[in-house]
């Protein structure tokens, strides 16, 4: 769920106040948002989050506005193409099932239950079952596979299952210009960020605003020390090759989500080298990402630091860092 969406639904709830959730449940064809996009619909129309946006996120309003105070969900299915009337229409091709919902989240009767799994790898992840009717009884679920970040909508008893994930972490190695641009547009994204550098005034939590943490220490000695799993990014972005050798040897082998580099070729390509001669298997050489980022032709520091939080996000969403179109 939209953190934003989260925050807001607490606090209209603590206010006592009248709000909808539309919830993007299932899409067919071309659709902006994928299922598990929210919009929360506020008793005076404003908006928080979004579904997609035009013609799909005022429909949504429109319906969200009627049906604020009553004691009932409703679901909608809207076809984005341009026979839809009206005049921003979306002509994206496809359709999509949109949930609505307020009564049931705003009073005490709240019917979402989160089941937190400690061993996620033989169950599952934590999901929040949201049922829409007056009662909560025995629902029959769909597994939801580790690691998985899709919702997936039972058209049969109308329930909606939403993996419970933690925010992923990055770690950027190097706080100077290109590691504090990363770290404000990941904090954006949606990931917790660790900015480390052993330059306190580097280091200065208040030149990075951004930060979850900010850590002045060795980068190399974190990278050996800092808890690492499935979850973790880390960038290593610091202000010479050989600060970076020493911070990839402590990563090699370690698990993680991505360690990528920035670097030329050249530079690149003696680091690998000599992570193999000092012992590393070719196989977890070869997963780092370097040179890192997409490439956008970027020059800046804000640039380069736009195209790696854009693999980041790719890598996190799509399981690679694939171009965005054929070619």
């Amino acid at each position: 769920m939209d953190k934003r969406v989260l925050e807001a639904i607490l606090e209209r709830r603590s206010q006592g106040r009248n709000f909808v959730v539309a919830s993007l449940v299932r899409v067919r064809g071309s659709v902006p948002q994928r299922p598990g996009a929210r919009l929360l619909v506020d008793d005076d129309g404003a908006l928080t989050g979004t579904i997609g946006g035009g013609c799909l996120e005022m429909e949504a309003r429109r319906r969200a506005l009627d049906l604020l105070g009553e004691p009932r969900a409703d679901v909608f299915e809207l076809r984005l193409d341009d026979d839809f009337g009206w005049d921003d229409g979306l002509i994206c091709g496809g359709s999509a099932t949109v949930l609505l919902d307020g009564d049931t989240l705003r009073q005490a009767n709240l019917a979402t239950n989160v089941i937190e799994w400690m061993d996620t790898d033989r169950i599952g992840n934590a999901v929040s079952t949201h049922v829409t009717g007056p009662t909560i009884g025995t629902i029959e679920t769909t597994r939801v596979e580790p690691g998985s970040t899709q919702s997936v909508w039972n058209a049969d008893n109308g329930t909606l299952l939403e993996p419970v994930l933690p925010e992923p972490v990055l770690v950027v190695c190097g706080c100077g210009h290109v590691g504090s641009a990363l770290v404000r547009f990941a904090s954006q994204v949606g990931f917790r960020t660790v900015a480390v550098d052993d330059r306190p005034e580097y280091a200065d939590p208040a030149r990075l605003p951004w930060a979850t943490e900010v850590v002045c220490d060795d980068p190399a000695r974190v990278a050996c020390d800092w808890p690492s799993d499935a979850r973790t990014y880390w960038a290593v972005v610091t202000r010479g090759h050989r600060n970076d050798g020493r911070v990839l040897a402590g990563l090699v082998g370690r698990p993680s989500a991505y360690v990528g580099m920035i670097g030329s070729r050249r530079k690149i390509r003696m680091i690998r080298e000599g992570l193999v001669r000092e012992g590393a298997s070719v196989d977890a050489v070869a997963r780092i990402h370097a040179p890192i980022g997409i490439d956008i032709g970027a020059q800046t520091p804000e640039e380069i630091a736009l195209a790696i939080a854009a693999e980041l996000v790719a890598v996190r969403r799509l399981g690679s860092s694939a171009p965005l179109r054929p070619g």
